[in-house]
């Protein structure tokens, strides 16, 4: 199955309205892996943010948004699926992935660096995360492009 890259405009709008809303966020999932140059397509954006549900949605106003339930493997505060230009972003508030002994592990915003102006979240956190979630030939790539990285 062949996917396209979603619609960078939706992203761009997503992260200038938290940026004038001065909402810490950063460009995970997938989109990290794309922004880093491992991989070549994705299917949706996901974007972390510690901000609160309020302040999310208030710099949100007037975007097709649509809150979620957690699933079992996720121990977020929120997921909110937003959809513009037949683009699907996932804003994920206080990312937690639930471990294996039923404790869950906090995924940090942290900005690694920037890509066409969006925030980058931490390729280390992320590699962490992708193990957590089961997602090993995620994982493994990113551990490759850690280790290619300069000491």
């Amino acid at each position: 199955m062949t996917t396209s890259t979603p619609s960078f405009e939706a992203l761009e709008l997503i992260s200038k309205r938290f940026s004038k809303s001065n909402i810490l966020h950063a460009l995970g999932g997938s989109g990290l892996l794309l922004a880093l140059g491992i991989i070549k397509e994705v299917r949706d954006w996901d974007i972390t943010t510690e901000a609160s549900l309020e302040n999310v949605m208030e710099a949100l106003e007037g975007i097709e948004s649509k809150l979620i339930p957690n699933n079992e493997l996720f121990k977020s505060h929120y997921l909110i699926k937003v959809t513009h230009n037949n683009t699907e972003i996932d804003i994920i508030g206080h990312f937690s992935i639930k471990k294996s002994d039923g404790d869950h592990h906090a995924v940090p915003v942290k900005v690694f660096g920037y890509w066409n102006n969006i925030p980058l979240a931490d390729p280390k956190e992320w590699l962490l995360a992708y193990k957590l979630m089961g997602r090993y030939e995620k994982a493994g790539k990113l551990e490759s492009y850690l280790q290619s990285l300069p000491k």
